[in-house]
């Protein structure tokens, strides 16, 4: 079974639409959707700092490095269809 999929993400930076083309790891039992800080930053996406951290834990119990503390604002993601992958 494929975990790994190719997904779409676009957001409007300084008046232009940015599109790109990422691989993202699928977890079923997920709650949220994450994407890395670093990755937000370098990528330039649209964030605001949450007033309240959300806690995020990995299956070990253990606090997620910087998450829960923003939000990503205005990000489309766009995933295929199974079936057809378009």
């Amino acid at each position: 079974m494929k975990f790994h999929i190719s997904v779409k993400l676009s957001w409007v930076y300084d008046g232009m639409t940015r599109v790109i083309t990422v691989n993202a790891l699928i977890d079923t039992g997920a709650k949220v959707t994450m994407l890395d800080m670093d990755f937000v930053k370098q990528m330039m996406m649209p964030w605001i700092k949450r007033e309240y951290r959300l806690r995020l834990e990995s299956t070990y119990g253990s606090l997620l490095k910087w998450s829960g503390t923003v939000q990503v604002k205005q990000v489309r993601l766009k995933v295929p269809d199974a079936r057809s992958r378009k």
